[in-house]
């Protein structure tokens, strides 16, 4: 680990990652490919020269780092409610972008720039994306929009096998019962009545629209109790109710679906 207040070398290049994510420890996928590009910018350009901005409370910055750290100062909460309120039912942010939209942020990413003077900036996905006009052009200056969506389309060949031959398994439970596990990738899209098809090929005998599906919906309400401020509460119930249907979602025939409804306080 080195001194995030370290002095920076002179005349050697120096590379920026913004974002909102704390890479360590490396318990998640995100938080991996973040640690890997720090350790590979730290190698090539040693830590010294690599900054790292970190959106977040100020309290929560850690007191080391394997680089350079800036604590930058998100969004106040009255921030946040304006800008999901007036950009994301217009559709001109995403609820992710809203959420990171503040002068805070705006003015934390334009003094890091002009302190480190990066040769390299690399921005943590679109919500990142939207403060490009706070980074200026200059002579040998590369940005970089880190998209983690497209991280997997080197994947691409491999997902297009499974899709051709599906992950199904069938499991006996015992003589009048049996249990259909079907897998999809996170860029597959789900459709039951195809993979119920494949499993006439396991020996398996149905007939779909004879088959009846059972599924859970949840019904939320808001609670002034709860861990949440009373206005997330309300945002996150308005974007669940407008959720995919999963009758739909997962290609059900609707008349063969039977729901089951709980009801869930947030």
């Amino acid at each position: 680990m080195v001194d995030r207040h370290a002095p920076q070398r002179n005349g050697a290049h120096r590379a920026l990652v913004v974002s909102a994510v704390n890479p360590y420890p490396t318990d998640a996928g995100k938080k991996v490919v973040l640690a890997g590009l720090l350790a590979h910018l730290a190698d090539r350009l040693g830590p010294d020269n690599v900054h790292y901005g970190l959106v977040g409370r100020p309290e929560d910055a850690p007191g080391t780092f394997p680089v350079r750290l800036h604590p930058l100062r998100r969004p106040s909460t009255r921030e946040q409610l304006r800008s999901v309120v007036t950009r994301v039912p217009t559709g001109r942010s995403s609820l992710q972008e809203a959420l990171l939209r503040g002068q805070a942020v705006a003015a934390g990413v334009r003094a890091v720039v002009d302190e480190v003077d990066p040769d390299l900036v690399v921005l943590d996905t679109v919500r990142f994306a939207q403060y490009l006009p706070e980074v200026p052009a200059r002579p040998g200056r590369r940005v970089v929009c880190y998209l983690d969506d497209l991280f997997s389309e080197r994947y691409a060949g491999m997902l297009a096998a499974r899709r051709r031959f599906a992950d199904v398994r069938i499991e006996p439970l015992g003589p009048d019962f049996r249990r259909l596990i079907v897998s999809y990738g996170f860029m597959e899209a789900p459709n039951l009545p195809k993979a119920l098809g494949l499993c006439r090929r396991l020996g398996l005998k149905f007939d779909i629209m004879a088959t009846s599906f059972f599924l859970g919906r949840r019904s939320v309400v808001p609670s002034a109790q709860s861990g949440m401020p009373l206005w997330q509460d309300k945002v996150f119930i308005f974007l669940m109710r407008n959720a995919a249907n999963p009758t739909d979602f997962y290609k059900i025939p609707p008349g063969r679906v039977v729901e089951l409804g709980t009801q869930v306080t947030v």
